[in-house]
């Protein structure tokens, strides 16, 4: 149920992609405690974005659980994303934003069921 989303405004090739998306869905698993066969991760790339008023490379990684996340959590997992996206997009630490949204299982459904 963890999902993690990057949009970026850089162009990541298709094998970079497959690895980023790999290591992201690995870091989420192990950072937040849930088995990786839950984790969703996708990536969106070569997307019109602006920082700051400004264009150029830039990216906005979402995480979103159920349970799982919290001030430490949030700390380790945003730096290890951001490692990430930096070594796979170029895009600076300075223009990437990560979110976090703890949801709750009655708000969050697979296969026609809600998981609360």
């Amino acid at each position: 149920m963890p999902l993690v989303h990057l949009r970026t405004s850089a162009t990541v090739p298709a094998q970079a992609r497959a690895r980023l998306l790999a290591d992201l869905s690995a870091a989420c698993a192990a950072t937040i405690g849930k088995p990786e066969a839950y984790v969703m991760a996708v990536v969106e790339d070569g997307l019109s974005m602006l920082f700051g008023g400004e264009a150029g490379p830039t990216a906005l990684v979402e995480v979103r659980s159920i349970g799982g996340l919290g001030p430490a959590v949030n700390g380790k997992l945003a730096r290890r994303v951001g490692e990430l996206v930096t070594a796979a997009t170029g895009v600076p630490g300075g223009r990437t934003y990560v979110s976090f949204t703890d949801v709750a299982p009655t708000d969050w459904a697979q296969d026609g069921e809600t998981f609360g």
